[in-house]
């Protein structure tokens, strides 16, 4: 059987250069359409690189177009460096690394293409250690195995989803990786054997970017692309600390040295590299295109060590452990008792995909089927007649079909090659095995029954009638129930389901008038999926929670297989494979040419037929927070940073809430609001129990015993009870975010900031308003719009005993960026400026004794008395966002603070309180109760004067009535509602529009019809009408239509054309049909090795004449809509009745927000699927000021329609300043916004700065910043050519024994868990724009000369057939 694979060519260029050092940082580059995929390689150590002024990159680039390195690992002492290239799925090994001339790259083994695959290497025993994202396991390939290329062993497949990052120590025998498992990230470790596996973090991670272990401390270091952080623990989990922490920096890859740390920066193209203690800055290198991969190429960060494994025999290779050198054996054989020697299991791949025609059984391995090329399939049984559909036991070894001319049920055993008949049957229409209790399924369309027969003692009787047509029965076997369709094709058909005990009568699963093809249950996913008018589906096993996953290829389905991260299904009546990838939506189609009509497959791995399912796999395994697998069958469960778990070891509660002397703050990335007491010396996090979302500001009302907390994300102000009851939504906004919140004790009004994000033409719109809230009402009045004050408020405070108002913030109308302190009386009167000319002011305080306003700010903290007289207490760089006072102390924190710091009030003198905690995320903001009160304001004590509002000043106070309501003339009643009609002619007025008077609205116009230029907008006005005509909004569209009287010029026209075309076709058929040459292929190819042209078709019906071949043709084609955007909630995954308990508390989306509930009664939000826009406003974004609004707007336009493939990656200065980092901002959001996994790809171009600037390193925010892509960021050309040349030297042709196929360079998805990275988080890694280019090299050819790089190191990427 031949065994395809990829080889990297010798060195072609001319000229190379030779690193004169043996010490390298190393980091590649994907390809773009500038430039060709490559290495950069900067000679000498982080050390050295640091001291110079100018850094020059060895460049090593690939002549194949599409080259993506995104993983690198060496072995220094043999001068060799392995990498994973994304686009041909691969990984390779390069030797003499560090001697071009030397250098020789080689093929080592395909992996599935996953952005999450990543590898790690075993330099004592030379065993490369590899994860594989999508399939979901970790293997090891043994590379002194230059022999047996097989030399390999899956070492762990279960109770994982998605292992990315993966790191090893042979000196002490462990590695470590990273997973999304059932929407928890967490950081496992385990022997190298894959033995004594143990999870060592598993609570506050949100998308673990990279892992690696220092083998000289003995520390585990990880980036948390989710948290902005560089992170730390001991090999056992324990001293968990952040390194570093910088604001809307997303880390990726992590190395570390003796004294530095280096990173890739994923959002801004950088590299970075700072010192492990004081984390700053020694080198950084800005890049036009994402680095990927990084590796510190030293000999001294792998040292020799004693090889345990010297002293082993083992029959096929050995790994070290703590436990010593234990033998392992390659997939397909099991170790025998005397610890060293192999015996053969059968035959059958290990994880395999039994394929059906209707004569011959056979089996193509899951990693070849997924990989390309593929390799053929072994044939187990032959000389069969009219098979149809497939089924297996993979502990018994027996394989089921049927028969359809005998009308019978086999099984065939893949040990003792015996078959035997075991029911006769009727017209059979779907079979499935329940392993569970031995026994076979199956439908018949005739007697329209469900029938089995029980394999162990060969009974076969009627389990169940459907009520039309049944077929593609599946089976549950955990759950014990068994599905199938019933009417398939009609109108009526239905998905029913019936309990394998007879318990539940048989009912209709899933209804639906659409047609309804095929289904299966996937028994690691525990979800029931079908295909619906061609779109993929699937549900819970009671039917509820349908999602809907992607419009399948144009062909009818016939089966369905769920494994792991991939669809597979068949279509009727060809030879072809058709595949998704479940983590991109990647279609393609495999077409194994001469083996005939599949009409059967089914799944061959041990791993999947369990008895019980994964312990955390059903409703989180039944705990409330964190489920953690402890082996196959058990697991123990873990609550988040905060809680405690109960006496019933599955539940999770905090402690008593405080209710004295506590501060307050909200973790914008974990999304919990936490208590810190401040009666004791060594105060612990208590969190509350409360559902909150992203929460940016919380107060405490003593006199109510409430908490108030906005969520800017989905834009509403609630409040609950410190014990987590009486949740209320207060307040939902519709374009604005709601920010700080401020309580005037004397009222109990709740005023409150929000910031407008709109258009360059508009501009930023920063407000304050008051609720009120009574049992019936929640009131609501505007006192404060922005005026010149200030377009972005952060901070909000109320004076209540001289009824004043004192807010910060940054003012954009100027042009330039101005920071300032306003105050004013609580009905937004006298507005008076205190202080100007601040940097980011943002949280306030006041000492109320002596009249003095304290703020944070970009520079540190600062105050001011009522007259504005400014002063200084403190200097910081770690850009401030709140803080708080309490007698002579104040407590702050900051964006890039590690934790709450208490300082002197008089001094500004540090105390030490609060070590650092690196299980709290993002802290903006800050509250404080202490038992003491401001006084409170004598005017409007109990508000008892006024009808809704009683607004104090410095000498009386003001009534006033909700927006929309008219105060009466007593000044104290409000009257009836001033409400402006919200109809115009010809078309809608926004639905967010309530139409009160002041509010400004938007509208569209029907079909036919054009907005009125000269009313973008309308207001309406204290008469309750707009300010325009709500007949003159729409106007009739002025272009002309031309509707001509005589209709034959029309049908002569038409008639014509149908000439012209029907001309065209014939011409491009006969031109094909000449230039086709004649074949023919044998009845099977497996059982006759002729050689035959072939002709390779694709789906597009593009033939591509390939001389030579020999076996299997496989055909890969990609969609014509190559990669989809497709966030999934985690949430969904779960029943209706489990989502009020988070699986994932960590994780955002992991548990299900009530706005997203309409049965939610508190449900109140108007945009329905704010979270699945890819267009949504970023609500993290800092702002900066738009000078040149016109300039604003196309250069917006033209960074999200650009493609990070349109520039090549230039190295920059060291030492550059990260000021530079900052680029062009969005101005749409208030916030930063915090990324949650998964993590999805967007495209972005940043410039390239060239120049040297001096000035010390400082650590800034990143300014521009897009959660989610826009559709244009997400959409790939998939078409492409194959160059034929015009000379025969020139033609693209296959080798004897290749395998020819066309496939388009996969979509390059986030590195982000599903995937936390499900959080449905959704990410932020490019995805490159690939055009038709006649000239782009192939896989599976090789590269003319004429198109040959030259210039610097250069390798061609090819493809060589071995056997």
């Amino acid at each position: 059987m031949a065994v395809f694979g990829y080889v990297l060519g010798y060195i072609l260029a001319v000229s190379f250069t030779t690193l004169s050092a043996k010490e390298a940082l190393v980091t590649g580059f994907k390809s773009s359409a500038d430039n060709t995929g490559s290495l950069y390689t900067y000679e000498g150590t982080v050390e050295q690189l640091s001291k110079q002024s100018t850094l020059q990159p060895i460049i090593t680039s690939f002549s194949l177009t599409g080259v993506t390195i995104t993983s690198i690992t060496s072995d220094p002492q043999n001068d060799v460096l392995y990498f994973y290239d994304f686009y041909t799925q691969a990984i390779y090994k390069m030797s003499g690394f560090t001697s071009p001339n030397d250098r020789k790259t080689s093929f080592i083994k395909n992996v599935s293409g996953s952005i999450n695959t990543n590898i790690a290497f075993d330099w004592i025993t030379q065993n490369l250690y590899c994860t594989d994202g999508l399939l979901g396991w970790i293997f090891v390939v043994n590379m002194a195995a230059s022999t047996d290329e097989d030399m390999l062993r899956i070492l762990l497949d279960t109770n994982m989803e998605t292992p990315k990052a993966i790191t090893v120590d042979p000196k002490e025998g462990y590695m470590f990786w990273s997973d999304n498992y059932k929407g928890s990230t967490r950081v496992e470790r385990a022997y190298l054997s894959g033995e004594q596996r143990e999870v060592i973090v598993s609570t506050s991670l949100l998308s673990v970017g990279d892992v690696y272990a220092d083998v000289l401390e003995k520390r585990l270091y990880w980036t948390d692309r989710g948290r902005y952080t560089i992170e730390r623990c001991m090999y056992d989990g324990q001293q968990r600390e952040i390194i570093h922490r910088q604001n809307n920096h997303i880390f990726s890859d992590i190395m570390t040295d003796f004294v530095h740390i280096c990173v890739t920066e994923e959002y801004l193209d950088t590299l970075l590299c700072m010192y492990k203690g004081s984390s700053e800055y020694v080198l950084l290198e800005k890049y036009d295109r994402q680095p990927y991969g990084l590796e510190i190429f030293d000999s001294s960060r792998k040292p020799r060590s004693t090889d345990k494994c010297a002293v082993k025999t083992c029959q096929h290779f050995c790994v070290p452990t703590p436990a010593g050198a234990t033998c392992v054996c390659k997939n397909g054989y099991t170790l025998q008792g005397d610890g060293v020697s192999c015996t053969v299991d059968h035959d059958v791949p290990l994880k395999g995909l039994l394929v059906g025609n209707n004569t011959h059984i056979c089996v193509i391995d899951i990693l070849g089927l997924v990989t390309y090329p593929l390799k053929s399939p072994t044939c187990f049984i032959e000389n069969l007649q009219d098979l149809a559909f497939l089924s297996v036991d993979v502990k018994t070894m027996d394989v089921y079909f049927v028969d359809t001319g005998t009308n019978s049920i086999n099984s065939f055993n893949l040990r003792t090659k015996r078959t035997i008949s075991l029911a006769s049957t009727g017209l059979v229409s779907g079979l499935a095995y329940d392993w569970f209790g031995r026994n076979l399924y199956w439908t018949e369309t005739d007697t329209k029954k469900i029938k089995l027969v029980s394999v162990t003692t060969r009974a076969s009787s009627d389990f169940s009638t459907s009520t039309l047509s049944p077929s593609d029965v599946t089976v549950d076997p955990h759950g014990r129930m068994v599905y199938w369709l019933s009417g398939s094709g009609t109108s009526q058909n239905t998905i029913q389901g019936v309990s394998t005990d007879g318990s539940m009568a048989p009912a209709d699963v899933v209804s639906s008038g659409n047609s309804l093809t095929t289904l299966f249950y996937d028994t690691l996913g525990n979800r029931l999926y079908w295909v619906e008018a061609g779109t993929l589906k699937s549900s819970l096993g009671s039917g509820s929670d349908i999602v809907t996953h992607k419009a399948l290829a144009t062909q009818q389905q016939s089966q369905l297989l769920i494994y792991k991260m991939y669809v597979f299904w068949i279509s009727s009546l060809n030879s072809q494979f058709h595949i998704m990838s479940m983590e991109n939506k990647q279609l393609q189609t495999v077409d194994v040419n001469g083996f005939g009509v599949i009409t059967g497959m089914a799944l061959f791995d041990k791993s999947i037929q369990t008895l019980q399912p994964e312990p955390c796999s059903i409703l989180n395994g039944g705990c409330s927070h964190v489920c953690i697998p402890t082996s196959d069958t058990e697991r123990r469960c873990a609550c988040t940073f905060g809680f405690l778990l109960q006496p019933d070891q599955t539940s999770c509660k905090s402690k008593p809430a405080l209710v004295n002397n506590f501060l307050l703050m909200p973790d914008l990335n974990h999304a919990r609001l936490y208590q810190l007491s401040l009666d004791t010396v060594a105060p612990e996090f208590l969190a509350l129990d409360i559902r909150v979302d992203r929460p940016v500001d919380t107060i405490y009302d003593p006199v109510h015993q409430y908490v108030y907390w906005t969520e800017a994300v989905l834009r509403v102000i609630k409040r609950a009870k410190l014990d987590g009851s009486e949740v209320r939504t207060l307040l939902t906004f519709s374009q604005e975010y709601p920010e700080r919140l401020a309580i005037d004790v004397s009222t109990g009004n709740l005023f409150y900031s929000t910031t407008i994000s709109s258009d360059e033409s508009t501009g930023r719109d920063g407000k304050i308003g008051v609720i009120r809230v009574t049992p019936d009402h929640v009131h609501n009045k505007v006192v404060v719009k922005d005026e010149g004050t200030a377009d972005f408020i952060q901070g909000l405070l109320v004076y209540s005993k001289k009824g004043m108002l004192i807010w910060s913030g940054t003012d954009f109308d100027g042009g330039t960026q101005v920071g300032t302190i306003y105050r004013s009386f609580m009905d937004g009167s006298a507005v008076t400026l205190l202080v100007s000319d601040v940097n980011k002011p943002n949280g306030l305080a006041m000492d109320y004794t002596n009249e003095r306003v304290y703020w944070s700010s970009y520079d540190g903290i600062e105050y001011t008395d009522l007259s504005g007289n400014k002063g200084i207490l403190l200097q910081s760089s770690e850009q401030l966002t709140d803080l708080v006072l309490s007698g002579n102390v104040i407590y702050y924190t900051g964006r890039n603070t590690q934790k709450v710091v208490k300082i002197d009030k008089n001094t500004g003198a540090n105390i030490h309180w609060l070590n650092s905690t690196a299980e709290v995320g993002i802290v903006f903001s800050i509250d404080i109760y202490t038992g003491e009160q401001q006084q409170g304001n004598t005017y409007c004590s109990g508000n008892n004067i006024c009808d809704v509002y009683c607004l104090p000043t410095s000498t009386g106070q003001i009534c006033a009535c909700q927006d929309g309501i008219n105060l009466q003339s007593d000044g104290k009643s409000c009257g009836s509602s001033v409400v402006c009609q919200r109809t115009i002619s010809n078309g809608l007025i926004s639905s967010f529009c309530t139409g009160i008077v002041g509010e400004v609205c938007s509208y569209e116009c029907d079909s036919g019809y054009r907005r009125n230029m000269d009313y973008s907008t309308i207001t309406c006005v204290s008469a309750g009408t707009w300010t325009a005509p709500r007949t003159d909004l729409c106007l009739v569209n002025t272009s002309p239509t031309t509707v001509p009287t005589d209709p034959l010029p029309v049908i002569v026209g038409v008639a014509g054309a149908v000439v012209v075309i029907i001309i065209l076709v014939v011409l491009v058929v006969c031109l094909w049909r000449k230039k086709r040459k004649p074949q023919r292929f044998p009845d099977n190819i497996y059982l006759n090795n002729r050689s035959v042209p072939t002709v390779v078709q694709n789906q597009y019906a593009l033939p591509q004449d390939i001389q030579g071949a020999v076996g299997p043709q496989v055909v890969v084609t990609p969609p014509t809509d190559f990669m989809e955007k497709n966030k999934i909630n985690p949430a969904y995954l779960h029943p209706l009745e489990r989502r009020d308990r988070c699986p994932s508390p960590d994780h955002v989306y992991a548990e299900l927000p009530p706005a997203y509930s309409k049965m939610d009664p508190n449900y109140i939000h108007p945009m329905e699927n704010e979270h699945d826009d890819p267009h949504q406003q970023n609500p993290y974004v800092d702002p900066e000021p738009i000078k040149d609004k016109e300039g604003f707007r196309q250069s917006r336009q033209s960074k999200r329609s650009r493609s990070c493939d349109e520039t090549s990656p230039s190295s920059n200065v060291s030492y550059t300043q990260p000021d530079s980092l900052t680029g062009d901002r969005e101005h749409d959001n208030p916030y930063l916004m915090p990324m949650h996994a998964p993590d999805y790809a967007y495209s972005k171009s940043v410039g390239s700065d060239r120049g040297h600037q001096d000035g010390n390193i400082k650590n800034k925010d990143v300014f521009e910043h897009f959660p989610y892509p826009s559709q244009q960021e997400t959409t790939l050309t998939s078409s492409r050519k194959i160059y034929t040349g015009n000379s025969q030297k020139d033609r693209y042709v296959s080798t004897p024994g290749s395998s020819p196929y066309q496939i388009s360079p996969p979509q390059l998805p986030s590195r982000s868990e599903n995937s936390n990275d499900s959080y449905s988080h959704q990410s932020s890694h490019r995805r490159s724009s690939q055009q038709d280019d006649p000239y782009r090299f192939q896989p599976g050819v090789n590269m003319p000369s004429s198109h040959q790089l030259s210039g610097h190191d250069y390798l061609e990427l090819g493809r060589q057939t071995t056997y």
